[in-house]
């Protein structure tokens, strides 16, 4: 693994991709947060980020994920991997549409969000941004946002919700 960025940052602070340092910004923030860790995406296939998700959870973090729930198969490894490492994660089909929000809360105190997703194409393909801020207001909103995502989530593995939100649509 790299060397991470130093955590000195003045907010907001906006990265962009490709190849901006969003996902090293993410994996410096997850090796210091001490006590939780939310994240709301609509897809998550980088192996960096599940690993460095994975360390944390390990580190004792409360770490919560909450993902769309019809993915493919390269997801669906590392939704397993994740579980099985210690992450609670749930996955979501709203009634009509997808979860497509995409945000990380570290420690109830710091919120990044906006279009990124947790890929290897959004780190080093896509054009996409993150904005990290510490404001309490925003935080709280993200924080609040997240528990409603996670209540109506499930532990369902995603290729069940995937055969059942079909099964609906007939």
């Amino acid at each position: 693994m790299s060397e991470l960025p130093p955590i000195d940052d003045k907010y907001p602070l906006v990265l962009f991709s490709p190849e901006g340092g969003i996902q090293a910004k993410i994996q410096a923030y997850l090796s210091r947060v001490t006590e939780s860790v939310l994240v709301a995406c609509y897809i998550l296939t980088s192996r960096e980020l599940a690993e460095a998700l994975a360390r944390t959870a390990y580190r004792k973090v409360d770490v919560k994920l909450v993902v769309n729930g019809s993915m493919d198969r390269n997801f669906l490894r590392i939704y397993k991997y994740l579980k099985e490492k210690g992450v609670d994660a749930r996955t979501i089909i709203p009634v009509s549409g997808i979860q497509h929000s995409k945000f990380i809360v570290f420690d109830h105190k710091i919120v990044a969000h906006g279009s990124y997703n947790f890929t290897w194409d959004a780190e080093h393909r896509n054009f996409e941004n993150m904005e990290f801020t510490d404001s309490p207001g925003i935080v709280g909103a993200y924080v609040k946002q997240f528990e409603v995502i996670y209540q109506k989530g499930s532990d369902i593995e995603p290729t069940v919700i995937k055969k059942l939100s079909k099964s609906k649509k007939e």
